[in-house]
């Protein structure tokens, strides 16, 4: 009989044991480093809802810098009425961006990065494709809705411009978080894949600004197949540069 009420009280003791182990698991999993390289995770899902404690610091933005790349320009900014102030930030500093690798017309990146996600501004932004069935490495990302092979040409060919990735060594995952959480990021590898496309590096020669648009929609061999001055979506950029965009620049003394 001792024995058995022993037995009893023991079984008792560990059910309750585990019990308590499951709830206290349940509540601090949001406490454990994941690790992006070794574990079959939703990443896209992970930081769209902002769950960044398994996202490296590495990765985040510094809150001490500046949106801009020139300083002066924050808290003079002309916001229009219809825009949010991020939306204007995010513009405005994909004209520098524009401007400091040397595009001819900054307003087009500006015009790219409106007419893709309203600079940040389209609900579900972050992430397109997947609702058409593509698989996570084929999808685009972020504010200029770039895809992981664009931007690992972008990398291999601007090595030094960014210095936080490596074209062969940083994983698929790790390139779609930064894409989706650093805006400015996604603006800089968008503003050089831009450029890459407006120039013919090996013959030496700069392509027409309509076809770069148009590449950077249906890419370099579509592009050469079909009239790219009537092209939907180059003309839909156009509309944006010549208007609402060519008037927020001269508000702010960009022209």
């Amino acid at each position: 009989m001792r024995f058995t009420l022993i037995l009893i009280f023991s079984i008792i003791s560990f059910i309750v044991a585990s019990h308590v182990i499951d709830i206290q698991t349940r509540n601090d999993v949001t406490k454990i480093p994941v690790s992006i390289k070794s574990t079959p995770i939703n990443i896209e899902q992970l930081v769209i809802n902002k769950s960044i404690s398994v996202v490296p610091d590495i990765f985040l933005d510094n809150p001490k810098e500046t949106p801009y790349l020139f300083e002066g320009k924050r808290d003079s900014i002309k916001v229009p009425d219809d825009i949010t102030r991020e939306q204007a930030e995010l513009l405005l500093y994909a004209y520098m961006v524009a401007k400091k690798d040397g595009h001819r017309d900054p307003s087009v990146l500006q015009g790219i990065i409106w007419q893709e996600s309203r600079a940040g501004g389209y609900p579900g932004y972050e992430v397109a494709g997947d609702e058409f069935g593509l698989p996570v490495g084929k999808r685009y990302y972020g504010v200029a809705q770039i895809k992981v092979a664009a931007a690992r040409d972008v990398f291999k060919r601007f090595p030094k411009d960014f210095p936080e990735v490596n074209w062969k060594r940083t994983t698929d995952e790790e390139i779609i978080v930064l894409l989706i959480t650093d805006k400015k990021f996604n603006i800089r590898v968008a503003s050089k894949y831009l450029w890459m496309l407006g120039h013919n590096e090996r013959k030496k020669y700069k392509r027409p600004t309509n076809f770069a648009i148009t590449a950077y929609n249906r890419g370099i061999g579509n592009a050469r197949k079909i009239d790219y001055n009537k092209w939907h979506y180059t003309v839909a950029v156009n509309r944006y540069r010549r208007g609402f965009i060519s008037h927020f620049n001269k508000e702010n003394d960009l022209q």
